[in-house]
């Protein structure tokens, strides 16, 4: 399922809520310019082969 959410909601989430997970699918060197702290990096090229990572946090909200 694919859903929108503002900024500033995403930011209220992450501040309240330990379920939830920020994934960032950027490349490396974009993500060590620049990224939300606690976010995982997995870029969207190794998505596929990563997926039992991601897995593993079934029981979270994976944004």
């Amino acid at each position: 399922m694919i859903n929108e959410i503002l900024p500033d909601a995403l930011k209220a989430r992450l501040a309240s809520n330990e379920n939830v997970i920020l994934l960032d699918v950027r490349q490396p060197e974009e993500h060590a310019e620049k990224n939300i702290p606690n976010s995982m990096l997995i870029p969207l090229g190794e998505l596929p082969m990563r997926l039992a990572e991601l897995e593993q946090l079934r029981d979270k909200e994976i944004v």
